[in-house]
């Protein structure tokens, strides 16, 4: 007697399906759909360590080019509002923002000409469909950095971008 005992979705139910009572077609099918669908459950049950940092991305694709954009020793620098990173630098959104045009096309997003509203708004997608914003905005003779990459905000991703921006030009990777 060879039974298949299934665990559907990590829950504690089990279904039992007795390989005697199955037609060679049923069979048949069972195994085409078993190795179909393995895959797929062995990857929802894959556990990753979480980075070093203790953040975990949203978005696995944001870590991709990780040697673009400098380590830093803690996220407290950024503010995060739950779909955006910003941060207030000195400065003016006119020198903030072919920074924030070249950040971007360094970090392979295409600049969108016509959304993009000259100096107070950056707006760029990559091929992948994501999408990325920056807000500049002056207060008191400062300019304060919004950024939002994706639809519903990635954290790390938006922290990246802003370490683009800030980085000296000049020291871009091409």
């Amino acid at each position: 007697m060879v039974l298949y005992q299934l665990s559907y979705l990590g829950t504690a139910e089990t279904i039992v399906i007795d390989r005697r009572k199955m037609s060679n077609q049923s069979k048949f099918c069972f195994l085409v759909v078993m190795v179909l669908l393995l895959p797929g459950f062995s990857g929802c049950m894959r556990r990753q360590a979480p980075p070093p940092d203790g953040r975990t991305p949203k978005n696995p694709a944001a870590l991709e080019h990780s040697d673009r954009a400098p380590a830093r020793e803690s996220s407290a620098e950024y503010g995060w509002d739950g779909q955006a990173s910003s941060t207030t630098i000195n400065g003016t959104p006119a020198t903030y923002y072919p920074r924030s045009v070249a950040a971007l096309r360094a970090m392979d997003f295409v600049i969108n000409e016509e959304g993009s509203k000259q100096g107070k708004m950056v707006q760029g997608a990559k091929t992948d469909h994501t999408t990325a914003t920056v807000w500049l905005e002056e207060k008191e003779g400062k300019t304060t950095l919004r950024v939002k990459v994706g639809s519903l905000g990635d954290r790390t991703g938006s922290e990246r971008v802003l370490d683009e921006i800030q980085r000296p030009p000049g020291t871009r990777k091409k």
